[in-house]
């Protein structure tokens, strides 16, 4: 039982490590010089965080929005998430 144990926790750590290279590889990529949102050039203080940035941060932010989900445990959560259907 040990072995098949130890084996896993080698299969689990070696797969978050692959996890782990990828996503730094995805963000050591060169982004874009303007956003795809609004055309306008991304600010360079975003370049100089994150490189791979594609949208300047006020679209970032409005995708972002866009794409929260509101909490279903309250009565607005509830009727917002029954707007979006």
């Amino acid at each position: 039982m040990s072995d098949v144990v130890d084996h896993a926790s080698v299969v689990i750590e070696a797969a978050r490590e692959d996890a782990v290279a990828r996503v730094q590889a995805a963000l050591a990529q060169a982004g874009e010089a303007d956003c795809l949102g609004c055309g306008e050039a991304i600010e360079p203080e975003r370049r100089a965080v994150l490189p791979s940035a594609v949208r300047c941060h006020h679209c970032q932010g409005e995708v972002e929005k866009r794409n929260r989900r509101p909490p279903a445990t309250t009565l607005a959560g509830v009727i917002e998430l029954m707007a979006r259907r």
